[in-house]
């Protein structure tokens, strides 16, 4: 498999999670970099993997790491538990207020409603993702879960 390029035309590889992780730290940064750094990069590394900026052959034994799928599952649950929140709260707003807003303002709610049921069915994919790989420790579901969160690179 060719290494992910960047978009702009020219032959640099394309920046990611991982790719900033190893310049910081050397390629073996799992075990140089604390848990509140890699924490910090999980949503960086989450909207990676929906755009397809994970060269998987290369940077998909990270996963392997069993405290680094650990952080990625307490990043995701978190973002995850958000979503559903949010989206029971505007859901209950909009039940009870509808009637006094104007078309403009509830499309404006609609489409944020919309934005959050995707962003909240994403992280529900990585979240399966993140357990599976608990189970079976298998690289090959990396693959998977860039073909599953493509349809959500804008809701991450």
């Amino acid at each position: 498999m060719k290494p992910i390029r960047n978009n702009k035309g020219n032959n640099r590889p394309m920046n990611n999670f991982f790719t900033k992780m190893i310049q910081k730290y050397g390629e073996d940064f799992l075990e140089k970099a604390n848990s509140g750094e890699l924490a910090n990069g999980i949503p960086s590394l989450f909207r990676d993997l929906a755009k397809g900026r994970i060269d998987v052959s290369k940077h998909g034994h990270y996963f392997l790491d069993p405290r680094f799928v650990n952080i990625c599952m307490i990043e995701a649950n978190s973002k995850l538990q958000y979503y559903i929140v949010h989206t029971k709260s505007l859901v209950e707003f909009m039940n009870n207020h509808s009637a006094n807003m104007d078309a403009n303002e509830y499309q404006i709610y609609q489409q944020t409603l919309t934005n959050d049921q995707k962003s909240n069915e994403a992280y529900y994919i990585i979240v399966c993702f993140l357990d599976a790989m608990q189970k079976v420790w298998d690289q090959n579901l990396v693959f998977s879960v860039v073909a599953a969160l493509r349809q959500y690179r804008s809701n991450i």
